[in-house]
């Protein structure tokens, strides 16, 4: 299976699909609107799987190395908003998504996700003294 990935570069002259091959690890996943990581020049970047496709003839296909997300982060009717969005302003495709998603789906981004932790005592406290807002909580 090959796939169009849109790639996450702020560069205009790269704002066009770029044809991966789906190892067969991945084959029974759909792709379509999730993020993947791709080898592209020196270095791997994140991109979005925008379609499938048929195997170009004319070169190589590389391998993705990874599938980021297990569900879609842009479904199709985001999809489609990219695109009109990108039509009607001087916008790459890539800002349209990206404008659409939390920080934290974004590249680059450290993912940081805050958590809350709550401990609980277990034992007997009686011989402890405590004022009243210590004995509330």
């Amino acid at each position: 299976m090959y796939i169009n990935v849109l790639v996450e570069t702020k560069v205009k002259s790269n704002d066009m699909t770029f044809t991966y091959h789906v190892p067969s690890i991945y084959e029974d996943i759909s792709l379509i609107g999730k993020r993947v990581l791709v080898p592209f020049g020196t270095r791997n970047i994140e991109g979005f799987v925008l379609n499938e496709t048929s195997k170009p003839d004319n070169y190589d296909i590389k391998d993705i190395i990874d599938v980021i997300d297990e569900d879609v982060v842009l479904n199709n009717e985001l999809l489609e908003l990219g695109k009109v969005m990108r039509d009607n302003t001087l916008s790459t495709l890539i800002s349209c998504y990206q404008v659409m998603l939390p920080k934290a789906l974004k590249a680059g981004s450290s993912g940081n996700i805050k958590y809350d932790t709550y401990y609980k005592l277990d034992g007997d406290y009686s011989n402890i003294k405590l004022n009243d807002k210590q004995r509330e909580i």
